[in-house]
């Protein structure tokens, strides 16, 4: 008797961890999560902010890296890549920038590794008029080897300075990830708009582009719904049109 309660509490044991293993997933010990990498990849919750933001069980929060992103989006926006994704050669650059941040319609590209070394460099291209105040269009291109160590790197978009003076230095630098070519990309999760979003009468002048879902009204049924960019998340849900979005522009709209 004693012996088959003792084996009848090993079987518990036994489906207890399978249950925690394959249905609930192993998680991270807290000691273990340092950064919001860890966080997330431990199954806690995201908050939908930018940058997003972690909670672990024992109350820590941390924020995703997004580099000097925020500060810089008054004179580069980076289209892509986004910051912390990633990347595989050849790498395409693109986004907008003021055309102070342009000499002779181009500016430098850095790609460095964990450790700052760089690994390429490169120049961004003005898709258009840069003798201007105003955003243009840019776009360059990278070739590199992947680094033998370290899956953690830097992209570093830099203002041209012909002048040489470092106080008319500046640079947008975000963090990336090296990946291999040909890998594939996680598909983007699409955010549903919540309610609290449909009533925001002021949004803030942030670019942080969304591929937003746009209902259509037509004659004729099915109405198949088009993709848009829009500014931010924000803006978007402030379109009653808009259903949904995913974190990042449109492909061919």
């Amino acid at each position: 008797m004693k012996d088959k309660i003792i084996l009848s509490a090993v079987i518990a044991c036994v489906l207890a961890a399978g249950y925690f293993i394959f249905v609930k997933g192993v998680s991270l010990p807290e000691s273990d999560i340092v950064d919001f990498e860890s966080c997330a990849s431990a199954g806690n919750p995201v908050m939908e902010s930018y940058p997003e933001q972690c909670r672990t069980r024992d109350g820590r929060i941390f924020v995703r890296d997004i580099g000097n992103e925020i500060e810089k989006s008054m004179l580069v926006r980076l289209d892509s890549p986004r910051p912390g994704e990633k990347i595989a050669s050849p790498l395409v650059v693109k986004g907008f920038a003021r055309g102070q941040w342009f000499f002779e319609g181009v500016f430098p590209l850095i790609l460095t590794d964990w450790d700052g070394r760089i690994i390429a460099e490169s120049y961004a291209t003005a898709q258009g008029e840069w003798m201007t105040e105003n955003f243009v269009p840019f776009r360059g291109v990278f070739e590199f080897e992947k680094p033998a160590y370290g899956e953690r790197g830097s992209l570093i978009l830099q203002k041209n300075n012909p002048s040489g003076l470092l106080e008319h230095d500046d640079a947008l630098e975000i963090p990336i990830f090296f990946g291999e070519v040909g890998e594939e990309r996680a598909a983007p999760k699409v955010v549903f708009c919540e309610s609290e979003q449909r009533g925001a009468e002021v949004c803030i002048a942030l670019y942080q582009p969304v591929c937003g879902q746009v209902n259509i009204q037509c004659i004729k049924a099915p109405c198949q719904p088009v993709y848009e960019t829009f500014s931010n998340s924000c803006v978007a849900c402030a379109n009653p049109l808009v259903e949904s979005y995913t974190k990042s522009e449109c492909v061919n709209e």
